[in-house]
């Protein structure tokens, strides 16, 4: 098995478990749930043929990788949500604790890894209380724990291994070949479908799906860029001032910048039409840090009078975009997300029309006053 191999499996295991998560999503989308199930079985039987490659090589049954990799993979499932909670009450040291991935533990030490799994799921038991609404219930962590412990049992205990690796290792690069068919057509379905109606899902979906292959540990940034509508934003810029580089989101939201050394940093994100985005932070050696930055869009107030009253149902627009809004009763229409310099124009069903142009400067909401 190659590195481009384990990097896509270790991708599949994030997509499966997203698949699981969001199972009530798909309920009615047949051809999904077909494609997923599919998806799944192949999964099982890599799992499979990874658990013979690891008789040959090591010696021992692939029963303790197993034990171990699922034990990872319940710690983290939990983990992942209580971060949401975390990250809602502002409790930042338990966010940090439980802002854990599954492929952050391969390569590593497997009794290592048990043991800091025990102390997040403590944590986790500590707080069971405050996790109303989040699916996180004793019974999870009891199952956790006991995973945990029978892979803790088991790890070190030798037994007789099976000569199959050539066959093995055939079988998985077939399986990973039908993996990613399955994913690219999920990819079509899932996308297609619930970009607009669950953009933060598409969003997370989008995530999971990046592959990193094992043995490349990057220092980096990877931010997912929102509007506060959860709109994924294309084109924003994001920047690393010290260090002269940048980059722009893609179509999914994502920007990354990669391969620098490790430090603290200016990161700045920004995209015409929203408030600047400014943060200091440190980037550790060898992990790209994720996380999400949500814009919050620059308003342009029009309030418009005639002969000192307020003139009501005339269209506010930008010039050259699709920024557009109604006069209220009141004279007044906010057009969000408006550039930062451009033409205003003011147009009624019987032909009235005002043009004049604006720029906002620094400034995060400006109001321009139109006197007919």
């Amino acid at each position: 098995m190659n590195k481009d191999e384990r990097g896509k499996m270790n991708m599949f295991i994030l997509m499966s478990m997203f698949f699981t998560k969001y199972t009530a999503l798909f309920v009615g989308y047949g051809q999904l749930i077909l494609e997923i199930a599919g998806f799944k079985a192949v999964q099982v039987e890599l799992g499979l043929d990874v658990g013979v490659q690891k008789k040959d090589t090591k010696g021992v049954t692939a029963e303790k990788n197993v034990l171990v990799d699922a034990a990872i993979e319940m710690a983290v499932n939990l983990a992942r949500k209580a971060r949401v909670w975390a990250e809602n009450e502002g409790e930042i040291k338990l966010e940090h604790m439980y802002n854990i991935h599954v492929y952050e533990f391969h390569n590593l030490d497997a009794k290592a890894v048990l043991e800091g799994l025990t102390l997040v799921i403590k944590s986790i038991s500590d707080n069971m209380l405050k996790f109303v609404g989040y699916k996180i219930l004793p019974a999870d962590v009891t199952n956790v724990d006991a995973a945990i412990a029978a892979a803790l049992e088991d790890l070190g205990k030798p037994k007789q291994a099976v000569k199959e690796r050539s066959t093995s290792t055939g079988n998985i690069a077939v399986n990973v070949d039908k993996g990613m068919a399955y994913l690219h057509r999920i990819d079509d379905l899932f996308i297609s479908e619930y970009k607009n109606s669950n953009p933060k899902e598409v969003a997370e979906y989008m995530l999971n799906r990046q592959e990193e292959p094992t043995g490349t540990h990057h220092t980096g940034i990877r931010p997912l860029v929102t509007s506060t509508g959860g709109e994924l934003l294309h084109n924003a810029l994001v920047s690393i001032p010290e260090l002269k580089r940048d980059t722009l989101s893609n179509y999914d939201g994502i920007g990354e910048l990669i391969k620098f050394k490790t430090g603290t940093y200016s990161i700045e994100v920004s995209k015409d039409g929203f408030i600047g985005f400014k943060t200091i932070m440190k980037v550790p050696r060898g992990k790209i840090v994720e996380f999400t930055v949500i814009l919050l869009p620059k308003v342009l107030v029009v309030m418009a009078t005639k002969k000192g009253l307020p003139v009501k149902e005339y269209s506010a627009s930008v010039v050259d975009t699709e920024v557009q809004a109604m006069t209220n009763a009141a004279g007044m229409a906010e057009l969000p997300k408006a550039p930062n310099k451009g033409v205003l124009e003011l147009s009624n069903e019987n032909g009235d029309f005002y043009s004049v142009p604006y720029d906002m400067g620094g400034l995060d909401r400006l109001v321009v006053e139109i006197q007919m």
